[in-house]
């Protein structure tokens, strides 16, 4: 079992779970979205079916503290990063922090970034599409995940001609979820 983070838009967190329950994933919720524990079929299951969801993060290890710079390089080191990568990708980093000792996005992006290319024995990281890895730190305590859906889900590139929306689809799907739709009458 791993764990997994269903990114939803805020307040949408019970209509995603009502999702995940219809598709068989076993979910909680939280702030910003839903915990999801389940196998790697799961994850590929929450990204291709899930509609009101933004994006789907694989946590890599468990959260941890970090007071300093040469704490988070440590424990960042210390993460099974074999199980994700192979150092043939460009890692591009999104960090928030709030309430922590460790408050510069900048340095906790290159901390990490040099951290990870120990672990894994490269020199540097070679160029080609980037890997989203995310670290929030809120009170020391750092999350670090990466990034499973690519392109955020709405845009899932099944379109082959893309125009202006009104609304984004997961927000839609949010709406008719919530309205009581039955799935089987038609919907106007």
């Amino acid at each position: 079992m791993a764990d997994y983070f269903i990114v939803t838009a805020p307040g949408l967190e019970p209509i995603t779970l009502g999702e995940c329950e219809k598709l068989g994933l076993t979910a909680s919720p939280e702030t910003g979205g839903l915990l999801m524990k389940g196998q790697l079929g799961d994850l590929y299951k929450a990204n291709y079916l899930l509609r009101t969801a933004n994006r789907v993060l694989a946590r890599v290890g468990q959260p941890f503290m970090a007071k300093t710079f040469d704490d988070l390089g440590q424990r960042v080191e210390a993460l099974p990063w074999d199980q994700f990568l192979n150092g043939n990708c460009t890692l591009q980093f999104h960090v928030t922090c709030a309430h922590s000792k460790l408050m510069h996005t900048g340095v906790i992006a290159k901390t990490a970034a040099k951290a990870i290319q120990r672990k894994l024995r490269v020199p540097e990281m070679v160029e080609g599409e980037p890997q989203q890895v995310h670290i929030r730190i809120a009170d020391d305590k750092v999350t670090v995940s990466m990034d499973s859906s690519g392109e955020i889900l709405y845009k899932r590139g099944y379109r082959q001609q893309v125009t202006r929306s009104p609304m984004r689809e997961t927000l839609a799907a949010a709406l008719i979820f919530s309205s009581g739709w039955d799935t089987i009458s038609p919907l106007i």
